[in-house]
Formats: C-alpha cells, sequence, structure tokens
C-alpha cells in the first residue's frame, strides 16, 4: 500500500538502479575480504576502500562524542550501541549508490566546477587567494595527490547535483491530497529489534576450545597482530571519576556568582554533594545525578578544569574553578593511574572474538530462539520476560509506539516500505504480531491498537509537500535496497 504509493514520485528512479548494483560486503575481518586487499565493499564499479571507510568511521566517532560523549570518548559498548560502525558503512553505500544515480542521469560537474569549488576552499588561500603551494603543501601533508583529491571534489559535487535532482521531483496535487489520507491511518506498536552481529558475544567458547586455537602458531600470532593494532585503546590512561557542581556566569553576572559558588564551597561536603548539586548546578547533564561527570583522562575538559581536578587527592572537595562555562566546585571520586596493556590479560578474549567469527550455526540457532521467544513474550503480554530479554541480550525494545502511514514511527526504530505494508495490511480484530528477517537483524513487532488522529489536528498541504519533496530522496536509498534484494545478487564474506 505504502510502498506503491511511495513509487507514484520514486519508481523510476529505482529502476534505473536495479540490475546494476552489487553489493558485496562484510562486517568482521575487513583484511579477509575476497579480491582487492584494500576494499571492504563494491557497489557495482564503484569500490569503498578501507582507507575511506577509516576515514568516515572517525568523523561519526567525532560526531556522537560530541553528541553524547559529555566530555569523553564513547566506550565500546556506546559505540557498539550505537552501530557507528555498521552505519557508517551503509552510509558509504548510500554515497556510492548517489554516484551511479548521478552516472545514469548524466549528472557530473565540469572540470571547471572542480576548478572552482577547490580555489573557493578557505584553508587553501593565503590573504583571502588561493595558494597553489599552500594547496600542494596541505595535500603532501596529508598524503594525498592532487588526482585523488580532485576525484573526490569531484564525488562530493556530483552527489550534491544528484540529492538536489533528487529532491525537485515535482509532485501532483492528487499525490499532496492522498497525503493527507495517510497521514491519518495510525496503529500502535510495541517493537523489538536485535543486530545478528551483536549476538556474537553471547556464544560461549569453552576453555577447551580456547586452548586449541591458541595452540597454534598461526592463530597466536594473529591474535598478537590484532592486540597491537588495538593496543591504544586497550591501554588505561590516567583518569579520574568526579562530579561537579557548575554555576554558568555572563559578563553581567560574573560578581554575583562568584559570591554564590564562595558561599556554596563553605557548605558543601562528600555527604551532602550530590543533594547540592542537584539543586544548584546548571549543567543539565548532572541535575538529577548529583553532577556525575564519570570517568575522564586528560584532554577532555577543558585546562583550568582538568588542571585542578588531577591535582587533587581522592575523596576531596575543590575550591571554586572559573573556566570558559562558570565556576565549578569539583569532587574527585575516584582515579586510575596510567597502565600499559599487557597482551595476556586481553589475549583470550581477542582469541575468543576470532572463534566466534565461524560460530554460524550457533549464532543463526540463538537468533531463531530469541525471535520465538520474543514473538512469544508479546503475544501473552509477558512484559516482564520482556524485560529481561532486553537487559540480557541488549534489545532495542520501545512500547507503545504511535505509528502512520505517511511518515513511520515516532520512537528510535525505523520501518522499511515493505514492513508498512505488512502493517497496515493486516486485519486488526485482535493484537497481532508480525516478524520481519534479514540478513542483518531481525525486528518483531506487535500491532495493539487503531490509533484515532487526535482533535484538531491539522493537514497543511503546502507545508506537506515540501516535507515530502524533502523526504523523497531518503525514501529513494530505502527503496532501492528493498529492490535489490529482490531483484539483485547479494554475495557476503564472514559477516557473521
Amino acid at each position: 500500500m505504502v510502498g506503491t504509493f511511495q513509487k507514484k514520485t520514486s519508481s523510476f528512479l529505482v529502476t534505473i538502479l536495479i540490475g546494476l548494483i552489487v553489493i558485496s560486503f562484510m562486517f568482521g575481518g575487513y583484511n579477509t575480504m575476497q579480491g582487492t586487499p584494500d576494499t571492504i565493499a563494491r557497489v557495482g564499479d564503484k569500490l569503498i576502500k578501507i582507507e575511506e571507510f577509516r576515514t568516515e568511521y572517525s568523523r561519526q566517532l567525532t560526531f556522537y562524542n560530541q553528541m553524547f560523549g559529555r566530555g569523553k570518548s564513547l566506550t565500546s559498548k556506546q559505540i557498539e550501541r550505537f552501530k557507528i560502525r555498521e552505519n557508517t558503512l551503509r552510509l558509504l553505500i548510500d554515497r556510492k549508490l548517489l554516484l551511479l544515480f548521478s552516472e545514469k542521469m548524466g549528472v557530473t560537474p565540469s572540470a571547471s566546477e572542480i576548478k572552482e569549488e577547490i580555489k573557493n576552499l578557505p584553508y587553501f588561500k593565503t590573504n583571502d587567494q588561493f595558494d597553489i603551494s599552500r594547496y600542494k603543501q596541505l595535500l603532501t601533508a596529508n598524503r594525498l595527490t592532487p588526482a585523488r583529491f580532485e576525484a573526490d571534489i569531484a564525488q562530493g559535487l556530483q552527489n550534491t547535483k544528484a540529492r538536489t535532482l533528487a529532491q525537485n521531483i515535482p509532485l501532483s496535487s492528487k499525490y499532496i491530497e492522498d497525503l493527507g489520507i495517510f497521514k491519518k491511518q495510525k496503529r500502535q506498536i510495541d517493537i523489538v529489534k536485535f543486530s545478528k552481529d551483536s549476538l556474537k558475544e553471547f556464544i560461549p567458547i569453552t576453555d577447551k576450545e580456547l586452548t586449541a586455537y591458541l595452540s597454534k602458531k598461526e592463530n597466536l600470532t594473529k591474535v598478537q597482530a590484532i592486540f597491537n593494532g588495538q593496543r591504544p585503546s586497550l591501554d588505561q590512561k590516567e583518569s579520574i571519576e568526579a562530579r561537579h557542581i557548575l554555576l554558568s556566569t555572563t559578563p553581567e553576572t560574573e560578581s554575583e556568582v562568584k559570591q554564590k559558588i564562595e558561599k556554596l564551597a563553605k557548605s558543601v561536603t562528600i555527604k551532602n554533594f550530590n543533594k547540592l548539586a542537584n539543586k544548584n548546578t546548571t549543567d543539565p547533564s548532572g541535575k538529577e545525578n548529583g553532577g556525575y561527570l564519570g570517568w575522564f583522562s586528560r584532554g577532555k575538559m577543558v585546562p583550568e578544569f582538568e588542571k585542578v581536578a588531577f591535582a587533587q587527592k581522592v575523596g576531596t572537595i575543590s575550591k571554586p574553578v572559573k573556566t570558559e562555562f562558570g565556576y565549578h566546585i569539583i569532587y574527585v571520586v575516584n582515579k586510575k593511574e596510567k597502565k600499559d596493556a599487557d597482551f595476556k590479560d586481553h589475549k583470550d578474549k581477542i582469541a575468543k572474538d576470532q572463534i566466534r567469527k565461524n560460530k554460524g550455526a550457533e549464532i543463526k540457532k540463538l537468533s531463531q530462539k530469541l525471535s520465538k521467544n520474543i514473538k512469544g513474550y508479546l503475544t501473552d503480554n509477558k512484559w516482564k520476560a520482556l524485560d529481561k530479554y532486553q537487559k540480557k541480550y541488549k534489545l532495542t525494545y520501545e512500547k507503545e509506539v504511535v505509528i502512520n502511514l505517511l511518515e513511520g514511527a515516532s520512537g528510535t526504530v525505523t520501518l522499511t516500505s515493505e514492513q508498512l505494508d505488512k502493517l497496515f495490511t493486516q486485519q486488526l480484530s485482535s493484537p497481532k504480531v508480525l516478524v520481519f528477517d534479514d540478513l542483518l537483524s531481525t525486528t518483531i513487532l506487535r500491532i495493539s491498537k487503531h490509533q484515532e488522529s487526535k482533535e484538531g489536528e491539522k493537514f497543511n498541504p503546502k507545508t506537506e509537500k515540501e516535507k515530502r519533496q524533502s523526504a523523497l530522496s531518503k525514501n529513494l536509498y530505502s527503496d532501492l535496497i528493498s529492490a535489490m534484494k529482490k531483484s539483485v545478487s547479494i554475495k557476503t564474506f564472514n559477516v557473521f
């Protein structure tokens, strides 16, 4: 239903790419991929190089650190929960798909456009003029040749042109009228989703298996090489666990805030620190957790704050500290000294991770077990059992999510056009459970009831037209992937 509706404007774009695109990729052991050693994926005739993946992965990590890190780097568990590695690869694949689309449509930047784009980049300018010497120096410093850099610029321009084309597809008045009808069709669902790749850690490895694996010289050498590559992240940095009370300042309130923080510092103790932090701090993230900052290493906080915190003894509270954010009172809860990672402490874990890569049958069996049990819990309203499952297996789990046929779900879990079709074509006399299983994940949802539109909810044709035209390029990606699953051979190497 919704898939057909969307294809009124996007199906011709999908058709262009059907039969052209073959994706071959993996999520583990990049260097074991068949084909070119430095290639992580192939999208049609477009290659995704390992270096390209690493660069984009680094950008994604920086973004997520800024959004969720609260002044410190994300933990490995957070990286896994946000699926940063998988999302990076999907993003790169999407870019290659857009390049194929633009080439088929004849949308390519001219040599003069590429030249003009480079000349306007501010980091290649001296006194507001393009500096050819600076251009060459910066490329050399970043191990880039002019040909490689100009090819990257060309791809960026090509993607921009293609996206502009996709976003300006004309929409008929009938299409806009249908949007209003679709938006009113709503259902309420409970939804559970899990990544099959994440199930690896729940596959037990016996001591016998571990000993047998490490007894082979080539395996021990491989584990040592992995440890060496991961060592910078495994080394324990000097770090501090701390809480703080922040009073923000402006030039106008500087004197007043200083007096207030000095007065507060006289009354704060270890015993009442959490209570006073909840009551007084202006740091939004610390208002309900006693000003807790978690663990952080050097370089994660502003210099003035860091200098005082690292000089303090465990269990002490600082005098007011001035930073660009205002005045802080710092309570150092705990400390960890710098410690280099030892191979023997990490050897077994790395070896087990490698062994699990060949446990495809066990992972499949566990995936099927989870799917069956979750379906049963949703069918029988066994919410406590589902809560326990969610904690144990780190499932994405949301209850009472309102979903409409036009915009999809209001929660964090997104559904494909195909899944929306199935969801809204179900006859619903009583709650019903649906299971969607694909290569990488399993989604299980329970349709609990129809959801009526709220009184006074209005549909603005002009606003919806603007929103829909902007969203068409996103729908194109989803439609392309769905179509390729049915029409194109997708070959994978050691995905699980």
